[in-house]
C-alpha cells in the first residue's frame, strides 16, 4: 500500500532533523522525529583536564558534537594555534571547526565523493609533508579505535579525549502509542539511522516494546555502509533479510534517498 511507504521516522539527535523533516513533509511524508540519542558536552573539573592543542601535531574531531564539546571545554575565547592541523571525516564537521576556530589552518577531510570515515581520512594523513608525532582524537565516551590503532602502528603517540556523552533519548508516551498503533496496523515505516550507537538505542527500546518483528519489516536509510552490519546484528538477522539503502549523511542526500523510496510519480 503506497501510504505505508510514506511514514518516516528520523532518529538523529534533536535539532538535526529539521531540514530533512520539512523537505519530506513537502513531499507528502508523514514524519515523526524520534531521536535515538541525546548528546551532552562532557564537563571538566578544571582547565588542566582539557588537553592543550599546542601539545599536538594534529587534532582529529570525529563529529560536530566533538567540536562543540571541545570548544566548551577550551572556552569561547580560545584561539586555535595556527601550526596545529585539524582532521575530520566530513564537511559538516569541517564547517563546525571553521565556525569554532576561524584561525585554524585548512581542515583535512576526505573529498565529497568519498566515505565519511577514518579509512578515507587515513591516506590524507599519510600524505602530510611532516611526519606526525602526537595526535589527539576528540570523541564521545567511546568509539571506533581503527584510526588510533593505525596511527599507533605507525609510531604516533595517540591520546583520546571525551568531549561529549551519548545518552539514550527518552520516548514520550505519544511516541510509544504511535509506534504501537503503526505496528497494529502493520504500517511500514522508513527509519533514518545514522550511527551504530543510535541503532543500538533504537533497537533496545523497540525490543522492550515487543515490536521487533514490526521494526524488521520496515525500510532503513543508513548513512554509512558499515551500519548495515550493525543493524543486522542488533536485530539478529542476516543483512540480506533487511531492506536497506545507504546514502551520504548530508541532508540533501538523505532527502534524495527518501525520494527514491516513494512510488513512481509521487514526487512533484
Amino acid at each position: 500500500m503506497a501510504a505505508a511507504l510514506q511514514i518516516a521516522v528520523l532518529t538523529r539527535p534533536a535539532g538535526r532533523n529539521v531540514d530533512v523533516m520539512h523537505a519530506l513533509v513537502r513531499r507528502g511524508w508523514l514524519v515523526r522525529e524520534c531521536p535515538a540519542l541525546e548528546i551532552q558536552s562532557s564537563a571538566v573539573i578544571s582547565k588542566c583536564e582539557t588537553p592543550d592543542p599546542n601539545n599536538f601535531d594534529l587534532v582529529v574531531f570525529v563529529s560536530r558534537a566533538a567540536v562543540s564539546g571541545f570548544q566548551q571545554q577550551l572556552g569561547s575565547d580560545y584561539v586555535w594555534p595556527s601550526f596545529v592541523r585539524i582532521g575530520c571525516m566530513g564537511p559538516a564537521t569541517a564547517a563546525a571547526v571553521e565556525r569554532a576556530w576561524p584561525a585554524a589552518r585548512a581542515v583535512l577531510r576526505p573529498e565529497a565523493e568519498q566515505a565519511r570515515d577514518s579509512e578515507a581520512l587515513w591516506p590524507l594523513l599519510q600524505q602530510l609533508p611532516i611526519p606526525l608525532r602526537k595526535v589527539l582524537i576528540v570523541r564521545g565516551q567511546d568509539g571506533r579505535d581503527w584510526l588510533a590503532q593505525k596511527l599507533a602502528n605507525a609510531g604516533v603517540e595517540v591520546v583520546t579525549h571525551q568531549a561529549y556523552e551519548r545518552l539514550y533519548a527518552g520516548w514520550s508516551d505519544d511516541t510509544v502509542a504511535q509506534f504501537r498503533e503503526w505496528a497494529g496496523l502493520q504500517a511500514e515505516v522508513v527509519w533514518l539511522l545514522t550511527s551504530a550507537h543510535g541503532i543500538s538505542a533504537i533497537v533496545q527500546r523497540i525490543a522492550a516494546l515487543e515490536l521487533l518483528d514490526w521494526f524488521r519489516s520496515g525500510q532503513f536509510v543508513l548513512t554509512h555502509e558499515r551500519l548495515a552490519q550493525a543493524l543486522a546484528s542488533a536485530v539478529d538477522t542476516d543483512p540480506s533479510a533487511l531492506r536497506m539503502r545507504v546514502c551520504p549523511p548530508e541532508d540533501s542526500e538523505i532527502v534524495l534517498c527518501f525520494d527514491q523510496i516513494l512510488p513512481a510519480g509521487s514526487v512533484p
